[in-house]
């Protein structure tokens, strides 16, 4: 039985390139004085796709066998199979 992950190459291609381009935007966020209420706005957007992209990785049920462990960042390879 063969298995087609090409999907999941682009999918972790294209999640590479959200990383990229959400980096960039964290890096033009300065403090000055100046613009600091634009600024505290701005990053609280950025605090705000942080939260949403850890709580992807949340299983709600829990991985099998480990309900306390709700993270899928957290799967062994033993669940792996």
């Amino acid at each position: 039985m063969i298995i087609n992950i090409d999907f999941l190459s682009e999918t972790v291609a294209d999640f590479g390139k959200a990383c990229s381009n959400y980096d960039e935007e964290r890096k033009n966020l300065s403090m000055s004085v100046a613009n600091i209420a634009q600024e505290l706005h701005l990053i609280r957007i950025v605090n705000n796709q942080l939260m949403n992209l850890e709580r992807a990785f949340i299983y709600p049920g829990g991985l099998p066998g480990r309900p306390y462990y709700r993270w899928v960042g957290q799967l062994s390879m033993c669940y792996a199979e």
